[in-house]
């Protein structure tokens, strides 16, 4: 997917995610969030994210849900421009 992305504030991104089946946290899985292909958030158990300090660029988002060391599913990845307000 490719799209425009205005940040809510300058430089900071959020980023939502939705699951089915939910997180199975008490079975150890987490979130991790790459950018660009590298672990920016790793071992969350969160579905709310928020990246800040990010420059006005190209990015690529993809998200896994993982349960040790195993990847259980993973999004697409997204690819965008990060432009600031």
């Amino acid at each position: 997917h490719n799209t425009t992305v205005g940040g809510g504030k300058a430089g900071v991104l959020i980023i939502e995610l939705a699951s089915t089946p939910n997180l199975a946290i008490n079975e150890g899985d987490t979130v991790t969030i790459l950018i660009n292909g590298k672990p920016e958030i790793t071992n969350s158990t969160g579905m709310r994210h928020a990246l800040t300090g990010l420059e006005p660029d190209v990015y690529e988002v993809q998200a896994l849900i993982k349960r040790g060391n195993q990847t259980l599913i993973q999004s697409e990845v997204n690819r965008f421009l990060f432009l600031h307000e």
